[in-house]
């Protein structure tokens, strides 16, 4: 007769694998907008302790993935409920969600920006990139009774740049950009990171190049590169650059924007 202990034993060992093997499948699901199951999976999994888990149904509440399809309606305030216990027990992306919440006052949370800083310098510790970038916006722009230390904001956007590029390459740029922010004025290192965020996407590092193009700083003036940039950065989050193109437009010949208006097409698709 098989010992009761000894089928404990083995059911156990067994389940091991299989938790793993849950969370996989769940985070399939999801990459696949299965939105319904992997809801389900998510919760289920979060409910056994699986803090991915717990932060992946916090993403669910916070973006409203899914809602009308069997995900979650939108609902920061559960999201911030749900990562509150995960940040505790040291999650970093939770950690790095609270920051945000009380950074910016949502989801229940009341704008506190020391509190803010508090949860960020807990995901830092942890090595998390995105944390450090937000919390060197805080150090640079002196908030939350932070003292503004622009040296502790180049740290943090250096060693976040490196891993996680897009935000934080361009806050590094910016440093080297602006006059008398930050170590020194370097207008070749300004777009040496400007094109590391670009290359990942960053319309706001897009939209600096095309200034730069536009008035030949750090490079030789191209109106047409610079239209090209600026058309592109508002597809990728930039902002409404109608004026700036309209400026540039303006500047360039009759020849210029005919050939402009047959590159439009290819730009589109770059877009």
């Amino acid at each position: 007769m098989i010992r009761l202990a000894t089928v404990a034993a083995l059911v156990a060992t067994l389940a091991l694998p299989v938790a793993a093997q849950d969370f996989d499948t769940v985070w399939q699901q999801y990459r696949d907008r299965d939105y319904a199951a992997a809801f389900e999976g998510f919760r289920a999994l979060s409910e056994q302790g699986d803090a991915e888990a717990t932060y992946w149904l916090g993403e669910m509440y916070f973006w409203g993935r899914g809602a009308g399809d069997g995900g979650p309606e939108r609902d920061q305030d559960e999201a911030f409920r749900i990562w509150h216990p995960a940040a505790e027990e040291g999650h970093a992306r939770s950690q790095w969600r609270l920051g945000w919440f009380y950074r910016h006052g949502r989801g229940g949370a009341e704008r506190d920006h020391g509190e803010a800083a508090r949860w960020l310098e807990m995901a830092v510790g942890q090595g998390h990139a995105q944390s450090m970038n937000d919390l060197g916006e805080l150090y640079l722009g002196g908030h939350a009774g932070l003292e503004r230390d622009e040296d502790r904001a180049y740290e943090l956007f250096s060693q976040a740049a490196q891993t996680s590029p897009r935000a934080a390459a361009f806050n590094l740029a910016r440093m080297y950009w602006r006059e008398g922010i930050g170590p020194h004025d370097d207008d070749e290192q300004a777009l040496h990171w400007f094109r590391i965020s670009a290359d990942a996407n960053y319309g706001p590092a897009i939209r600096e190049l095309g200034h730069a193009y536009w008035e030949g700083r750090g490079v030789e003036r191209d109106l047409m590169e610079a239209l090209r940039l600026i058309y592109l950065s508002e597809s990728r989050g930039g902002g409404d650059s109608t004026r700036t193109m309209l400026s540039i437009l303006g500047e360039m010949t009759p020849e210029e924007r005919a050939r402009a208006d047959e590159l439009v097409e290819i730009w589109d698709e770059e877009g």
